[in-house]
């Protein structure tokens, strides 16, 4: 690989692409399976409300934290940000996985709640 600063760039971009994209189908798929999930618990006729609560605990942290992630992307390492929104993310998805095995319903919206809380953080710090 060159070393010149247009190809780090590259190879950068690429990364922080792929990062991006692995974080984004990861919240999509968690989200669409643990409302799968939760409807097969309370029947189809939960449907709708589970659908609803889902998103609102989905959401919830964009209004809470897009303000402050934004304010931290601009005085803290943007790099370091990045490294900890995996973390949380990793942190998260174990957190999920273990919901899902013990049929936690409080812990599968603390999950949707906390990828939300990553993906408000992770926004603002991948712009350059």
């Amino acid at each position: 690989m060159n070393d010149t600063p247009s190809a780090s760039l590259t190879a950068g971009f690429i990364r922080l692409n792929i990062s991006q994209f692995c974080g984004a189908w990861n919240d999509n798929v968690f989200k669409v399976l643990a409302i799968l999930f939760l409807i097969h618990l309370h029947g189809a006729g939960a449907a709708a409300s589970i659908a609803s609560m889902a998103a609102v605990v989905f959401i919830v942290p964009f209004l809470l934290f897009s303000a402050a992630s934004g304010v931290l992307a601009d005085r803290l390492s943007k790099r370091n940000i990045l490294v900890f929104c995996k973390i949380l993310e990793v942190g998260a998805m174990v957190a999920a996985a273990l919901s899902f095995y013990f049929r936690y319903e409080p812990g599968l919206y603390l999950v949707l709640f906390l990828i939300g809380t990553h993906s408000a953080l992770f926004s603002p710090s991948k712009f350059f």
